[in-house]
């Protein structure tokens, strides 16, 4: 598989927004690039010419060249020659340093552990090697099944399922790292600050192609031959300060590991062709089963962000879209009181109608969010006494969102997760198909108030109750296939 080619912008297909051509530069982010720990703040490093990949194998870290001498990609049975070489010289590792699971602790712990590290040469080589990778590749070591294959791969993805497990063999701030787990179990973890969902699920949808087509006898094995360099074995000095920092961050891992409750809605019933049929955005019709789900659930509206795409301009990332509207709130009062089914369903039109708007007006760059923050950054940066409005009651509570939510469509039977913004929150992402629909979803297990099964259970129900109202009230009928 050709990397380069997903950071060429000539090699990079044009996507479209209807007719709108979208912004590309978030595809140059991809690869090569890593997310570098500071205090006061963090930056973001970028390596596009890179010609190696990090491999992390039972926490023990590889430089692995996939390029030969003359600057041609390795072909795939050189590929496993490379990995080969790397799990077997693991093996012979005994107690590595699990400098990996550094990388998933709170920034500033994280940052200071990182101060400590670059003290020493070696250290500062090794983590070089690492953060200029053009991604890291984990194979992982056997996880206990949680729940299902799906479930599990939720926690390996997430958090490496613990630090006895694989939360070490990680490298959080890699803007890619490819997971490879037992039974099967395999995916990508990406850091989000370089880059949004939907070139991520571009580059995942590419690669499951790329393996499907090569199943089916589509596509060729790429043999590759000339000489290349060996694997490096990347090692690291300790101190007690960075022995301390690793025992703290896995016991933040692990609690974290035991506290995020992660499970996931395969929804059947329809898709995006029978919302279709109803003239509805697929996408407006999904929030608003999102808004009613948690209403039924806790009897109060929540605060909901979805995140909108503001490629549309150079360098465009995102603005918030505020589902939660009075109109919202009025179809989810609706469908949970009224008895009028006609009612129901022209709340609903009303809620999706006023979604719509709000989608049309965030894309655009119209939304308040990043104009509002912002105008806060330009504050605090100047010395200025940041306005009153940002510690009004309203507004602080308004943007206390206990739903967080994002649509990445995929294909395939794959979906993008995530844990929730707020502690009594739920993490919701989902994928959208013709006929049927995938949701990541999570809450913390120690909040009272949420419950990822419950959310579940009142999602799945309020997307069948949403259909079941159109088809009571006599809306539009859904045309038959033959």
């Amino acid at each position: 598989m050709q990397f380069k080619s997903l950071i060429d912008a000539k090699k990079v297909a044009v996507e479209k927004m209807g007719k709108n051509e979208m912004d590309m530069q978030q595809y140059h982010n991809v690869f090569g690039t890593c997310r570098i720990p500071g205090l006061p703040q963090d930056s973001v490093e970028f390596n596009r010419d890179s010609t190696h990949i990090a491999v992390a194998i039972n926490d023990v870290f590889f430089k692995v060249p996939v390029y030969n001498v003359h600057g041609d990609i390795l072909g795939e049975n050189q590929l496993m020659e490379q990995l080969q070489f790397c799990v077997n010289e693991a093996m012979k590792v005994k107690n590595p340093l699990k400098i990996g699971v550094l990388t998933s602790d709170n920034r500033d712990n994280w940052a200071k552990a990182y101060q400590e590290l670059i003290k020493n040469t070696q250290n500062v080589a090794s983590l070089e090697d690492i953060q200029k990778s053009l991604f890291l590749l984990s194979i992982d070591k056997e996880t206990p099944q949680i729940k299902d294959d799906i479930v599990t791969g939720e926690y390996l993805f997430l958090t490496g399922a613990g630090s006895s497990h694989n939360s070490g063999n990680r490298w959080y701030d890699k803007t890619i790292q490819f997971i490879i787990g037992t039974r099967g179990i395999n995916g990508v973890t990406y850091e989000h600050s370089p880059a949004e969902g939907g070139p991520i699920a571009v580059l995942t949808d590419q690669v499951i192609k790329y393996v499907n087509d090569h199943e089916a006898g589509k596509a060729t094995t790429a043999i590759g031959t000339g000489n290349f360099e060996r694997p490096a074995l990347l090692t690291f000095q300790s101190s007690p300060e960075v022995e301390q920092a690793i025992k703290l961050s896995s016991e933040n891992i692990d609690k974290l590991t035991a506290d995020v409750d992660m499970n996931y809605l395969h929804f059947n019933d329809y898709g995006k062709n029978f919302i279709k049929t109803q003239k509805f955005s697929p996408d407006s019709f999904i929030q608003m089963a999102i808004q009613f789900a948690f209403y039924r659930l806790h009897h109060v509206p929540g605060a909901h962000y979805e995140s909108a795409g503001t490629r549309l301009y150079v360098h465009g990332r995102t603005e918030c879209i505020r589902s939660c509207s009075k109109e919202s709130v009025a179809f989810a009062k609706a469908m949970v009181e009224s008895k009028d089914d006609k009612e129901k369903v022209q709340k609903m039109k009303d809620a999706i109608d006023a979604h719509k708007k709000y989608v049309s007006q965030a894309v655009q760059g119209f939304g308040i969010d990043r104009h509002l923050l912002g105008l806060k950054l330009i504050a605090r940066e100047n010395g200025i006494e940041v306005p009153a409005l940002y510690a009004d009651e309203g507004y602080v509570k308004a943007s206390t969102y206990r739903l967080s939510t994002s649509q990445v469509p995929s294909v395939y039977n794959a979906f993008m997760c995530y844990g929730p913004l707020t502690y009594d929150g739920y993490g919701c992402c989902y994928s959208p198909r013709n006929n049927d629909m995938w949701f990541g979803l999570s809450s913390m297990r120690s909040n009272n108030e949420t419950s990822t099964q419950l959310f579940k259970k009142s999602l799945e129900e309020a997307l069948k109750l949403m259909q079941q109202v159109l088809m009571k009230a006599g809306e539009q009928p859904i045309k038959s296939k033959l």
